[in-house]
């Protein structure tokens, strides 16, 4: 039956059907409009939200029961063993109660790019001492541009310029190397050496690019907690953890939607995640350190630990005891 044209004499009986479509159509566009608004002040209201949950640490007062943690941290073990020959770290840290999964936690291991996490933490750290202003402008010679790895600095002539805040912003969504090395020469590293091993960072070597899961872990729950910046701070460096180029690693072993905070890591033989996961009002901590890893094992393997993380933290609340 062929298209035929309303008449604009019809009956008006028979010119409440289009009204009708429209009226609905434009019920339906309402309401998806006010979703998408939901959903987008929700994201800017995300990193608030996640700094006030873990700030109510109930750690002090949980007691996780010992066979409980101790299966699970048999099939642990046993997951990071099936992804051999390459080795592996690991430290998951629930932040509500304390409760700790490791495999190899106290031996260090490349950091590659995510030691650039306490370079964003230390160049914040100096705007709250009034040291620097975020702001201020920074020029980038020919001499300072790193032609290699990630970043997209590298790819424009200097001279540029850049502020300190979208340095750090570079250095962390899309881990730019030559932000990193103007912002590790304006700080000095053996400045940031002596701070971090103040934060409880003991084994941690920037000069020789290592650090532990531990390590990594005790930084990221110290910024989750707000224990090194205030909230408004931590919650533009949570911003810039979550809108990382990379979404895979820790982040293929969770649900979709739920956010991930986290510094990926690659070199030849290095596949690692640093991650803060925000599991609806109990986040944890994941680290995963490869070492010996390509890039497709090493994905295997960090997207089954960080699934058999998702799942131990999906039954902790049954094994906790006040």
């Amino acid at each position: 039956m062929g298209y035929r044209p309303l008449s604009p004499y019809a009956p008006p009986r028979r010119s409440r059907v289009p009204r009708l479509l429209l009226t609905l159509m434009l019920i339906v566009a309402i309401v998806l409009g006010l979703f998408t608004l939901a959903r987008w002040l929700s994201r800017s209201q995300v990193g608030s939200t996640h700094a006030r949950n873990v700030g109510k640490s109930s750690a002090s007062t949980a007691r996780v029961d010992p066979a409980f943690l101790a299966t699970w941290q048999g099939t642990l073990n046993q997951v990071v063993a099936q992804h051999g020959p390459a080795r592996y770290a690991v430290m998951a840290l629930d932040l509500t109660t304390g409760a700790s999964l490791t495999v190899d936690a106290d031996t260090p291991y490349r950091a590659a790019s995510v030691n650039k996490l306490e370079l964003a933490i230390a160049l914040y750290r100096r705007a709250q001492q009034h040291l620097l202003n975020l702001d201020d402008q920074v020029t980038i010679t020919d001499a300072d541009i790193q032609r290699y790895g990630s970043g997209t600095i590298q790819l424009s002539p200097a001279p540029q310029t850049y502020s300190y805040r979208d340095l750090v912003r570079l250095m962390i969504e899309e881990s730019d190397n030559t932000a990193a090395y103007v912002l590790g020469n304006k700080l000095g590293l053996p400045t940031v050496q002596q701070e971090i091993a103040a934060w409880g960072l003991t084994n941690t070597s920037l000069a020789d690019n290592t650090t532990t899961a531990r390590d990594t872990a005790t930084l990221l729950q110290k910024l989750a907690s707000n224990a090194l910046l205030p909230p408004a701070a931590t919650n533009e460096l949570i911003g810039y953890l979550e809108n990382t180029a990379w979404n895979d690693r820790v982040q293929s072993g969770v649900p979709g939607g739920v956010p991930v905070a986290h510094k990926i890591g690659t070199d030849i033989g290095v596949f690692n995640d640093a991650a803060i996961v925000y599991a609806g009002n109990r986040p944890y901590v994941l680290v995963v350190l490869g070492a010996g890893a390509g890039d497709s094992d090493g994905l295997d393997a960090i997207t089954a630990i960080s699934r058999t993380v998702w799942q131990f933290e999906q039954a902790l609340p049954r094994a906790v005891k006040r």
